[in-house]
């Protein structure tokens, strides 16, 4: 496989039920890692009307590093007006991502829930 088109072997990203189902067990990833998730991510954008992420097994935060690639990615998937939502592994978690997306103006389609939301979560993606 090309360099950074690989994602790390604690990223999950399948499709099921037209939602981007996309798992991470731990945010201690490489930025070539995050951009294999990122570019993963991307090409499912056409055949998916919604993006699920969950972090609820994954400790820590992103490194800082990674915030650009995930920023870059929150507004492509904005630019698709496709739903994103994140279910954080603390609610420290969910006010970073709510912050990224703030930042990057994409808070109306983008958001972050809580552990224990995930069915809000998948309400919010599924609408």
């Amino acid at each position: 496989m090309p360099t950074g088109t690989a994602t790390p072997d604690t990223t999950t990203l399948e499709v099921e039920d037209g939602i981007l189902h996309w798992t991470n067990e731990d945010f201690f990833i490489s930025v070539e890692e995050a951009k294999g998730v990122k570019r993963h991510a991307e090409n499912a954008l056409g055949r998916v009307d919604g993006i699920l992420v969950d972090n609820t097994g994954a400790g820590g935060t992103w490194p800082t590093e990674i915030d650009e690639v995930w920023g870059k990615l929150m507004q492509n998937i904005y630019g698709e007006g496709l739903p994103c939502a994140t279910v954080a592994a603390s609610a420290a978690n969910a006010m970073h991502v709510n912050r990224l997306s703030r930042k990057n103006e994409t808070d109306d389609l983008i958001r972050a829930f809580k552990p224990g939301e995930k069915g809000e979560a998948l309400d919010f993606v599924a609408s």
